[in-house]
C-alpha cells in the first residue's frame, strides 16, 4: 500500500508522458512477474520485493485505467456515459474477485503455487491486450524532467497539506 501511495503520482505523470498503453502494459508487466515469481519461489525474505513489484504495477493500472475510458469516451463525445459504464466495469470486477476468492482456495489445495500462476498469465493476458487499444489524442505537454519534478514536487506538497496524512 506505501509503495502504491508514493508511485500513484509520478506513475500518473509517465502516462500523461508516454501514453496510456504503455502505462497499462508496464503495470500489468509489474502485476505478472511478482505472480510468477511467488509461485516458483515463495521465498518470505523477499516477498517485500514481490510486494513492491505489485503495488508499483498496480500504480500503472489504477492510474491510468479511468483516465483512458474517459479520454476515450470524450473523443468520441460520450463523456456522459462515463459514470455508467465506470460502474460497470467495477461491479464487474468484485464479482471476478469474489469469483477468484473461491476458487483461489481450491486451486491452492491442487498446487500451493496454482493460484499465482493464474493470476500472472491473467495479468500476462492484461499486457498484451493493453496494446490493442487505440489511445485518443489529447493534448500533452512536450516531456521536460524539470515539468516532471516539479508537478510531482507540488503533488506531494499538496498531499501533505492534509493534517490527516500527516499524523499517519
Amino acid at each position: 500500500l506505501i509503495v502504491e501511495v508514493v508511485t500513484q503520482m509520478p506513475t500518473g505523470a509517465f502516462a500523461d508522458i508516454y501514453g496510456r498503453r504503455i502505462s497499462l502494459a508496464l503495470g500489468n508487466l509489474f502485476m505478472a512477474l511478482p505472480m510468477f515469481l511467488i509461485a516458483i519461489n515463495p521465498s518470505p525474505e523477499i516477498m517485500w520485493l514481490y510486494a513492491t513489484m505489485w503495488g508499483l504495477g498496480n500504480s500503472f493500472c489504477m492510474g491510468t485505467s479511468r483516465p483512458l475510458l474517459f479520454e476515450t469516451l470524450k473523443a468520441e463525445g460520450k463523456e456522459n456515459l462515463y459514470p455508467k459504464i465506470y460502474s460497470k466495469s467495477t461491479i464487474i470486477f468484485q464479482i471476478s474477485a469474489a469469483i477468484s476468492i473461491a476458487s483461489g482456495g481450491y486451486l491452492y489445495q491442487i498446487s500451493p503455487s496454482l493460484p499465482y500462476y493464474i493470476s500472472g498469465i491473467a495479468s500476462m493476458f492484461g499486457l498484451f491486450t493493453s496494446f490493442l487499444f487505440i489511445e485518443p489524442k489529447i493534448d500533452k505537454n512536450k516531456f521536460k524532467i524539470s515539468e516532471f519534478i516539479r508537478t510531482n514536487k507540488a503533488g506531494f506538497a499538496e498531499i501533505f497539506k492534509n493534517s490527516y496524512i500527516t499524523k499517519l
